[in-house]
């Protein structure tokens, strides 16, 4: 069994339900922990032994993008886990993501976002960081030998200069910086079976 966890505002139910779906009905043996701002409202997933809902406070003081990085730090007590954005949809074994002792998601090269005009360095607020690694964190992988590096990223991310200069898209730039600034390594895997793009490819939009 391996963990997967998502965070969710009470909005996002449905798509969170969704998600739980499909991980069962995909063949993998999971658990998922939902971190949510209103608890209530997912308590019909809560009633699954294969879910565990936990109310996170940071989501309303902070708001859900930046609350992400308390949810990843308290993800590390039961270890290692799978992220999954509330909204992903899985339809097979994911096994192949939770089998790396680095940080594991699909290479972004930025391509579809608009605002960024430098994609070798797509920090304005910190122009002479080089992007040497950039993942789309709505899927990774963290395993446990990584806490460190996400305690870190949290003490971080409560800095609001920090949150400034890096969270140009938000949660996802913020984390992607740090793996530059903190010079950690990722393994990549395919973007076109684990991530939007295969959905992209799957529609002949190429």
């Amino acid at each position: 069994m391996f963990n997967v966890v998502t965070i969710a505002t009470k909005n996002y139910f449905p798509y969170t339900q969704l998600l739980f779906a499909s991980l069962q009905n995909s063949g993998n043996d999971f658990h998922l922990t939902v971190f949510c701002d209103e608890p209530e409202a997912f308590s019909g997933l809560a009633r699954n032994r294969r879910c565990t809902v936990r109310e996170l406070p940071e989501i309303r003081r902070v708001g859900v993008k930046r609350a992400r990085f308390a949810a990843y730090s308290t993800a590390f007590q039961e270890g290692g886990f799978l992220y999954l954005d509330s909204d992903v949809i899985v339809l097979k074994p994911i096994h192949e993501l939770i089998e790396h002792s680095r940080i594991t998601g699909c290479y972004d090269d930025l391509s579809s976002v608009r605002i960024i005009a430098d994609k070798h360095y797509p920090w304005p607020e910190a122009p002479v960081l080089e992007n040497r690694w950039f993942i789309n964190s709505g899927v990774f992988f963290a395993p446990r030998s990584r806490r460190g590096f996400f305690e870190e990223l949290l003490a971080r991310s409560q800095n609001d200069d920090l949150w400034e200069r890096y969270g140009v898209l938000y949660d996802n730039s913020f984390l992607c910086a740090h793996l530059n600034l903190l010079d950690e390594m990722i393994d990549y895997v395919d973007s076109t079976v684990y991530n939007w793009q295969g959905l992209w490819w799957t529609a002949g939009c190429r």
